[in-house]
């Protein structure tokens, strides 16, 4: 009797609920805003959403690498025309790029990142969790090649 009083319960609660819809999935836009001119581009996300990265017109409408963060956006060094293409997971460490090559921001301090021996230019793609490691191309005359290995702590790319 026992099992024969389950069953009827579990096949009421089975239908109580197979009839039930889903409540919609709640999304919001937020604009991030700009480093004062007209147009902004988020181009990459901290793991946890903190932090996001990407590139921005000045109020001289110069482009600039910014990097948001609790609801603020900064400009990232003093250089014209820098994209952030990527950012560590907790947000501390931001890759930044142009023409010239590829750059590391951390508290701050900006450090351009070693062109490999025989390459013209490299871009940058993305990088570790941790901030140690840049993945990218680097262009060798003509063809392109892929970035050589190593880590931001020896002076080259992975």
């Amino acid at each position: 009797m026992n099992i024969r009083r389950y069953v009827v319960r579990l096949l009421a609660a089975l239908l109580t609920t197979a009839g039930a819809a889903e409540s919609p999935a709640e999304y919001s836009f937020r604009g991030l805003g700009t480093v004062g001119g007209d147009y902004s581009v988020a181009y990459a996300l901290s793991a946890n959403g903190s932090v996001v990265v990407g590139w921005s017109r000045n109020a001289d409408g110069d482009g600039r690498a910014f990097r948001w963060k609790d609801g603020a956006m900064a400009a990232i060094g003093e250089a014209t025309h820098w994209v952030a293409p990527a950012v560590s997971a907790d947000g501390s460490v931001v890759i930044v790029e142009d023409d010239f090559g590829v750059f590391r921001w951390e508290d701050g301090v900006v450090v351009q990142l070693p062109t490999p021996l025989g390459a013209s230019s490299c871009t940058a793609r993305d990088i570790s969790p941790d901030g140690s490691v840049v993945v990218g191309k680097c262009v060798r005359g003509a063809p392109d090649s892929p970035i050589y290995p190593g880590q931001h702590g020896r002076g080259a790319y992975e």
